[in-house]
């Protein structure tokens, strides 16, 4: 269901942490640096008032899976 509630709004990225488990912020769980730029890119839009940008652009370089 997690695509689909992604999918409810037009301004989203929807990104999956590869190395991961349930607890992505925790860092024995493998990537919270996945978490903390998907806050930064949300702060950042929000500053600039504009849309978050394209999930490949957040995230180049993280080992994740952009969804939606």
């Amino acid at each position: 269901m997690q695509d689909e509630l992604a999918l409810l709004s037009s301004n989203r990225v929807h990104v999956v942490a590869a190395r991961s488990n349930h607890d992505i912020p925790s860092s024995r769980s493998g990537q919270p640096s996945v978490a903390v730029r998907a806050v930064e890119a949300v702060l950042d839009a929000a500053r600039d008032e504009t849309a978050l940008p394209p999930c490949p652009e957040i995230f180049s370089g993280f080992d994740i899976r952009c969804a939606s």
